[in-house]
């Protein structure tokens, strides 16, 4: 017969750790050589399209110093009534379903040759629009919510290399 062991120290690890990631959590600076043990958004930047549509890209650069993986299932924004995360796989476009997941001590790095945000509807006409704060939505109830930084061109998006460093867009 085999011991019981209770589930109880795993849901108290699960729980201490989903509580560290509550909160807003930009990384203003982050030293990419020595990240933080804790579930963080380095960068956060929505492209505004030059073509006229009546959408946004969204870039974030999230790191996840913690031990488990975080599977990201949706970003939302108050400014914009409608948000998707896209994935190009091989030239196709495709919503994704299920999450991202973000394996522990792992960053994902949205590109638009990659995962990518897409945010459409705006509340307000694009000019107007000054401040775009991003939630993000985890698997098991975990938010964090995000300024993010508004570009006009795709050339002035942050080139983040984890363990590198930034290159920023004069």
């Amino acid at each position: 017969m085999k011991p019981f062991r209770s589930p109880l120290p795993a849901l108290i690890l699960a729980l201490c750790v989903s509580g560290t990631m509550v909160g807003s959590t930009l990384a203003t600076s982050v030293d990419h050589n020595n990240p933080p043990p804790s579930l963080v958004v380095e960068h956060a930047e929505i492209l505004f399209s030059s073509t006229g549509d009546n959408r946004v890209e969204g870039y974030l650069a999230i790191w996840n110093g913690t031990q488990i993986q975080a599977n990201l299932t949706a970003i939302t924004s108050e400014v914009f009534n409608s948000g998707e995360i896209y994935r190009n796989v091989f030239g196709t476009i495709e919503a994704v379903r299920g999450g991202v997941f973000i394996p522990g001590h792992a960053e994902l790095k949205m590109s638009g040759s990659g995962v990518y945000l897409v945010l459409q509807e705006p509340t307000l006409p694009f000019n107007q629009i000054e401040r775009v704060v991003l939630t993000l939505d985890f698997e098991g109830g975990t938010q964090l919510s995000v300024p993010a930084r508004i570009v006009r061109r795709d050339e002035d998006l942050t080139d983040h290399r984890h363990g590198e460093g930034d290159a920023f867009a004069r």
